[in-house]
């Protein structure tokens, strides 16, 4: 009984199963969305694309905007 029950979960939850599968079927319009963001920007020059449709979703930032490693030397610099 306990095989069964690891073989339903693996078949409905594991690596390639039925929820892996549908996720994979849903987001595959947005993941093909969110490619062709990318291609706007960095064909037309844009350094932000947003999506809207929803909450404000940001789809692209220009690797150029990134400011991470800045802030972290700026708060790393307050310590000392």
């Amino acid at each position: 009984m306990d095989q069964a029950i690891a073989e339903y979960r693996n078949k409905k939850f594991g690596q390639n199963g039925e929820l892996f599968q549908k996720q994979n079927d849903i987001m595959k319009p947005s993941r093909t969305n969110l490619q062709s963001a990318r291609g706007y920007c960095k064909e037309d020059g844009y350094d932000y694309i947003f999506d809207r449709s929803g909450e404000i979703l940001l789809l692209y930032a220009n690797e150029k905007q990134d400011l991470t490693t800045l802030v972290i030397q700026r708060m790393q610099s307050f310590g000392k």
